[in-house]
């Protein structure tokens, strides 16, 4: 008999209320109702529905599990690549300048707050070197998207739930792209000498959240 109620002590006893805030449930372990009860009832009840407890138990963890899935947080940062050597005979795919250099290697220190599980950058040198610090800091191969399909690419970000995911663009995708993942229009075209504009959107329970600003 010990050993049934060493057993029983490890389930507990579940109550539903449905009010106007949902379906609740309460749990309290079977140590207080066996203080209250004859441990001959308790045991006898426990042994004749285990098999129900258990399946009670895997149901409410099973519910458990989806409701932590349905309000996982994603977090969209979208940067800019940093400033590009305009120097004569860069072509339409330039490196970065010093400067960008330095700017890309401070990103590190300025998203150290953020711990990346994805990285995309088109297919440019001046995005690509941009990441590339954060991107070695953080062990993770970049991964390209097409700004062509913005859109697409868009959905593609909102799939990926409770991801932490930096995104480098260009001044006239960036705004376009934080724009469709908000679901607005707030954000605007951005200068061309505007290097320094990082979008933060996050999207939780379905809804997202945006704002922009510069460091």
């Amino acid at each position: 008999m010990d050993g049934l109620v060493s057993k029983a002590r490890f389930y507990g006893l579940f109550y539903f209320v449905l009010n106007g805030k949902g379906l609740n449930f309460f749990y309290f372990t079977l140590d207080e109702y066996i203080k209250t009860q004859s441990s001959s009832v308790v045991i006898n009840a426990f042994a004749k529905n285990e098999n129900v407890m258990k399946n009670i138990l895997t149901l409410i963890l099973a519910c458990a599990l989806s409701i932590t899935a349905f309000s996982q947080k994603t977090t969209i940062i979208i940067v800019r690549h940093a400033e590009k050597d305009t120097a004569k005979g860069q072509g339409n795919d330039p490196a970065l300048s010093a400067a960008g250099t330095m700017r890309a290697e401070n990103l590190v220190t300025l998203l150290k707050d953020y711990k990346p599980d994805i990285i995309y950058s088109t297919n440019y040198i001046r995005t690509k070197s941009t990441v590339s610090p954060l991107a070695a800091k953080n062990n993770i191969t970049v991964q390209l998207y097409d700004p062509a399909n913005l859109p697409g690419f868009a959905n593609d970000l909102k799939q990926q739930k409770g991801k932490t995911i930096i995104v480098c663009g260009h001044s006239n995708t960036n705004p376009q792209l934080a724009n469709l993942l908000a679901g607005n229009s707030n954000f605007k075209q951005m200068d061309d000498n505007v290097y320094n504009r990082i979008f933060t959107i996050t999207i939780e329970n379905g809804i997202a959240t945006a704002f922009e600003k510069d460091y």
